[in-house]
């Protein structure tokens, strides 16, 4: 799904009336960004979404989502449940 780099920002601001926020996580730092990886659902078709964003790390920083671009490609992702072992330590 392609979006204007305008909606794409309001979609990520949590201000787009067809999406639903899923998830929001930090995927990267740098010494100037953040980057943001974010799961959405489309409420009309209720398929969900996956897009990649940076901002500035600082009040110095600014950089806005999508900034540099005209549009914005959204990839479908659907939900799966994946089982993860983990090792601990014995108490």
């Amino acid at each position: 799904m392609k979006l204007t780099a305008e909606e794409a920002r309001e979609v990520v601001w949590e201000d787009h009336e067809d999406f639903t926020t899923i998830e929001k996580k930090i995927v990267d730092t740098s010494r100037w960004s953040i980057q943001y990886e974010g799961i959405f659902q489309h409420t009309p078709t209720g398929k969900f979404y996956s897009v990649d964003w940076q901002i500035g790390a600082t009040e110095y920083q600014d950089e806005s989502p999508f900034e540099y671009e005209k549009e914005v490609e959204f990839t479908e992702v659907a939900p799966q449940e994946i089982t993860v072992i983990k090792y601990l330590p014995v108490k």
